[in-house]
């Protein structure tokens, strides 16, 4: 980014279902209208991933299924092989595995939505464009609720619910857990960053301020390659020519660097992206080193406006802001 047990007292047509799955027809609480949308149960081929994936995280599920198969399905234990009506028959007698995928996504939905009222409008705003505007996220399947929670919680503050806090060893293990991460925008975006201080990779060399700053910009890549992958959809002939012109030909955002993305952006939408001081620092750097003329109107500024300092990662994300601001109107050419 699918005929019960023996003696166990549900007849073989109930409607009776696990907790954690969706109602059929039109359940599945709060929302506009609660019909099924293209990310719920919707045919077979969910629910059948859904019991493989219940039988691989859980071995005593696995023989609950295989028991109940023997016992009401001829002894097939393939889902493939059994109907939708069979197969949530099953579920609801054996429920889910705890521990399973979505079982964890829904209770880190629900945890998100608890923490703020912001938060919680996310949840529902996110529904409302990609759902079905049903705001229960037990109706959801398991690669809805995943990509919900990419947009729902910035990847600092994941990572700090996870290691408990932001001292600096906690936000050194943020760091390598976003390293590790399954996106690679994450480990490109770190190293991105790092060659602002260095190249040092090792987060365990930097500060609280420069993880602090090292973990936004992470996050800022992230959604800023989401949004453009968003936008070329809509307007692939752009993108594509934009590339053509300034990324060699290479359209998969991914492998951009932010600097690029900014700038694709700014192009294709007219706006800019945030705004981010890494991003203002790599350019009044790259200002600096364009010629001696761009290099005496930067310290200049600086004298003027800045107590002196000269390195632009010592000042505030406004006053770089307004530097390159004034800058551009001076040296048009070099922005």
């Amino acid at each position: 980014m699918n005929s019960r047990g023996r003696g166990r007292g549900v007849s073989r047509n109930s409607d009776r279902r696990p907790n954690n799955l969706p109602s059929r027809g039109g359940g599945g609480g709060k929302g506009r209208g609660g019909t099924r949308g293209n990310n719920s149960y919707q045919d077979e081929h969910e629910l059948v991933a859904l019991v493989k994936n219940a039988q691989r995280s859980c071995r005593t599920w696995g023989a609950g299924w295989q028991e109940y198969c023997s016992v009401n399905g001829g002894g097939t234990t393939d889902p493939s092989r059994h109907t939708s009506s069979f197969i949530l028959q099953a579920l609801a007698e054996l429920g889910l595995p705890k521990g399973s995928a979505k079982e964890k996504y829904v209770e880190e939905v629900k945890a998100i939505q608890k923490t703020s009222e912001a938060h919680r409008k996310q949840w529902t705003d996110y529904c409302d464009q990609h759902g079905d505007g049903t705001y229960d996220p037990n109706f959801y399947d398991e690669s809805f609720l995943r990509q919900a929670l990419t947009v729902l919680e910035t990847a600092r503050e994941r990572v700090s619910r996870r290691v408990g806090g932001d001292s600096l060893p906690q936000l050194i293990e943020a760091v390598k857990l976003l390293q590790r991460n399954t996106n690679p925008v994450y480990r490109a975006a770190w190293e991105e960053y790092c060659q602002e201080w260095g190249g040092m990779l090792d987060p365990g060399l930097y500060s609280i301020s420069q993880l602090t700053a090292g973990l936004d910009f992470m996050d800022t890549a992230v959604n800023l390659v989401r949004r453009i992958k968003e936008i070329a959809k809509r307007k692939r002939d752009k993108w594509v020519s934009y590339c053509d012109e300034h990324g060699d030909c290479v359209y998969d955002p991914v492998l951009h660097n932010t600097e690029f993305l900014r700038d694709a952006y700014a192009h294709l939408t007219g706006e800019q992206f945030g705004r981010n001081s890494v991003y203002s620092t790599r350019k009044i750097r790259r200002f600096q080193k364009s010629d001696p003329a761009a290099s005496t109107a930067w310290k200049e500024y600086c004298d003027e406006h800045g107590g002196g300092v000269y390195d632009p990662a010592r000042q505030t994300e406004e006053f770089l802001d307004n530097a390159v601001k004034y800058l551009s109107e001076k040296f048009p050419d070099k922005f």
